[in-house]
């Protein structure tokens, strides 16, 4: 009996794990690599389709791993010279389409994304456009 209650624990936790996967992450390293050993000196994420229109993060930054990206959303980062996120442009701005045919984004195993070479950081956003025109409204 107690080895059922064991498959079932973990079953279920499997089960937890894999709908988290499917949340959004963007993962920042100091090093020229994406962390093969896994560990971001800082990390950022939310649920699919979740914009966070503003998150702070380190600078020094110099490369970006970003996970589970939902086709219509963008990554946008900025210096943190430039104050909070949405009173500049971005230096830099990326959709899952462009980070595809960017020449300094690898395409890893997992499907995500390594972004070498990124722009002095201290802010970033994941800003997803709404899918409806309007016209259902």
């Amino acid at each position: 009996m107690r080895t059922f209650s064991t498959i079932t624990s973990i079953a279920l936790s499997s089960l937890a794990l894999t709908g988290m996967s499917q949340a959004w992450l963007l993962e920042f390293f100091s090093t020229a690599t994406c962390g093969s050993m896994g560990h971001a000196d800082t990390e950022r994420g939310g649920l699919p389709l979740q914009s966070n229109t503003c998150m702070m993060i380190m600078d020094g930054m110099r490369t970006m791993r970003l996970s589970e990206l939902d086709n219509n959303c963008t990554v946008s980062l900025w210096p943190m010279s430039a104050g909070p996120c949405i009173d500049s442009d971005p230096a830099w701005k990326k959709s899952k389409t462009d980070l595809e045919k960017m020449g300094d984004s690898v395409a890893l195993e997992d499907g995500s994304f390594c972004v070498r070479h990124i722009p002095s950081t201290g802010y970033a956003a994941y800003v997803c456009e709404d899918d409806h025109d309007g016209s259902d409204l």
